[in-house]
């Protein structure tokens, strides 16, 4: 009997081992760098990402495309140096998204998440993440809605690619 026992738990688990096998893709991109030469932005490559693992939350694309945004000028990010707690200010550049505008340098979910930020920001275009914090909690069905359009024109700026076959439904 505890011959039989070992030899039915060893069977369960190299069927386990066996399915999940399986069910792994053979590459799995470790970064949504691995992408970038392709001109993609940030939540575009999350989008493209979700083929391997579904991603439902904002925060990822909402800081992965400031970043984004920082690094083509249009907007700064810098550290309070007023304040004891870490504090995130955000300073617009009108000229540069002007520009940007101008030139079709800038995506459509990218515009969206500038015109979100300008609504927040103060007269002098600058915003810290404590005021976009209090915005979300009094505006959430707002903030809500923005993040679906957002997500939305990602995704169709994919779709438009050509990355999803619209026969299968997949990436």
């Amino acid at each position: 009997p505890v011959l039989l026992f070992i030899a039915l738990a060893y069977y369960v688990i190299a069927v386990t081992v066996k399915i999940r096998k399986r069910f792994e893709p053979t590459f799995k991109p470790e970064y949504f760098r691995e992408i970038s030469i392709s001109g993609l932005s940030p939540s575009e490559v999350i989008d493209l990402m979700g083929y391997y693992t579904p991603v439902y939350s904002y925060d990822e694309r909402f800081t992965s495309t400031l970043m984004d945004l920082s690094l083509k000028g249009l907007l700064t990010l810098s550290k309070d140096e007023n304040l004891r707690r870490n504090n995130l200010v955000v300073k617009l550049n009108r000229n540069a998204i002007s520009e940007a505008q101008m030139n079709n340098n800038i995506k459509e979910h990218e515009l969206t998440l500038l015109n979100f930020l300008y609504e927040i920001a103060d007269e002098e275009d600058v915003l810290t993440s404590k005021s976009i914090k209090k915005y979300t909690e009094k505006h959430s069905t707002k903030v809500y809605e923005m993040f679906n359009k957002f997500s939305k024109e990602s995704l169709e700026l994919i779709r438009r690619r050509g990355y999803i076959d619209e026969s299968l439904k997949k990436y």
